[in-house]
């Protein structure tokens, strides 16, 4: 189906030694009946049995296994489900799509408006950006510690203090505020793409990469590879119209691009010149 498609093959965090690929899947003949669900209190559902292959990359090795994923919930005829021997119905819950959303916050110590935002995924990390007080824009990885946008910047790169001044000169040019100097000198200690790589590495993992590439290697996985991060159809037609990009419509993934575009516009939005 579908969704084994989109996540085939499955590797391990440097894409270098495992890859487990899906192929055939079957639901099995299910056990209970709907009465008996309801009188035993059981689940009625149905087994899945999927077909995995696993390479090791670096001996050249396959092994080929079947596997049971789980019970998975069958539809009665009437549109419900047999959850427990409790017949349950599901509601839509209601949750924002994927795309882009800035919002505008008071600064409690100068009573000025800063601007947040927050990329939502369809699948994968999601990103949360915020402005402080003192100008600095910062950026959270699915809810992981706090660092400089000027540090993810970097990391995909932009990595001197030049190249970061310049890409956004054009729009972060208020005469008494510059967002970007003040967030590179937030974090003095990051200078470069590699010091950047490894310092998001230390955040997202909680340790010191083993090597350059592999810190290259978990940034990439996530947010970069379109296996493990899709902003979905809706998500990407959302961010193209919001931000006025061209990315291809039935390109789901994030582009550096992207990123960049993002910070832009929260900038516009601190000097009152976007909404």
């Amino acid at each position: 189906p579908k969704l084994f498609e989109e996540i085939s093959p499955i590797q391990d965090h440097t894409g270098t030694r495992l890859e487990l690929y899906f192929s055939d899947y079957e639901f099995r003949e299910r056990e209970h009946s709907i009465t008996e669900c309801f009188e035993r209190g059981m689940t009625y559902s149905s087994p899945l049995h999927v077909l995995v292959r696993l390479v090791i990359k670096e001996t050249g090795e396959i092994k080929q296994q079947e596997l049971y994923l789980g019970d998975f919930p069958l539809m009665t005829g009437k549109g419900t489900f047999i959850i427990s021997g409790a017949e349950r119905v599901v509601v839509n819950q209601l949750t924002r799509f994927p795309g882009v959303y800035f919002t505008l916050g008071k600064d409690s110590i100068r009573g000025r408006e800063l601007c947040s935002a927050k990329l939502i995924a369809e699948r994968g990390a999601w990103l949360d950006f915020d402005t402080s007080a003192r100008d600095v824009i910062s950026v959270k990885v699915n809810g992981k510690r706090k660092m400089p946008v000027t540090t993810l910047l970097r990391a995909i790169g932009f990595d001197s203090d030049d190249a970061l001044l310049t890409l956004f000169q054009d729009v972060d040019n208020s005469s008494d505020r510059a967002f970007i100097r003040s967030t590179i000198e937030r974090d003095p200690l990051v200078r470069n793409k590699a010091g950047a790589l490894v310092d998001i590495y230390r955040k997202l993992s909680s340790g010191t990469p083993p090597s350059l590439s592999s810190a290259e290697t978990l940034l990439k996985n996530f947010l970069f590879n379109p296996r493990r991060y899709s902003l979905g159809e809706v998500g990407r037609y959302k961010f193209n119209k919001k931000l006025g990009v061209n990315i291809p419509e039935d390109y789901h993934g994030l582009t550096p691009e992207d990123l960049v575009h993002i910070v832009r516009h929260i900038i516009l939005i601190n000097n009152g010149k976007e909404t």
